[in-house]
């Protein structure tokens, strides 16, 4: 369930992302493109490590003692690791949309489209701010998924 609440803003943004690029230079589409590619990348990686970390839980289950606490470690840094996976992601989407407000803002056909251009910046705001925030917190997050996980 967590899977699909993580992966569906992902492939809205995407969508949203393809969407917009048809009006968009050449040159500020590979941009774009490559910012969405580099957070698909991303949310592959941390699916990858999702199974990693599932297999490592089974392992910890079934260890005592001194092996206990090194699985431990081992989920605690692959804990770290798919933080960082989430905040590289949120960085590209962030990319994309600064792609998006610059192709949208040096448009003469969209300068008509305010509502658009404040929109947008208002959701970039919004994700600098989700990521300046989860950063701020991360050993306490990663902390609080290590409890819950264990």
């Amino acid at each position: 369930m967590k899977r699909i609440l993580f992966t569906f803003p992902f492939l809205l943004l995407v969508f949203v992302s393809v969407s917009t690029l048809q009006a968009q230079a050449p040159h500020q589409r590979s941009r774009a493109v490559n910012a969405a590619a580099h957070a698909a990348t991303y949310q592959q990686k941390a699916t990858y490590k999702e199974a990693e970390l599932n297999r490592l839980k089974l392992a910890y289950d079934s260890k005592v003692g001194a092996e206990k606490d090194a699985a431990k470690a081992q989920i605690l840094a692959t804990l770290y690791e798919l933080f960082d996976l989430a905040i590289l992601k949120r960085e590209a989407q962030a990319d994309v949309l600064r792609e998006q407000l610059r192709s949208i803002s040096s448009n003469t056909a969209y300068q008509a489209q305010a509502n658009e251009i404040t929109q947008l910046k208002l959701k970039l705001a919004e994700v600098e701010a989700q990521i300046k925030q989860r950063k701020a917190y991360r050993d306490e997050i990663v902390a609080r998924r290590l409890t819950e996980l264990l």
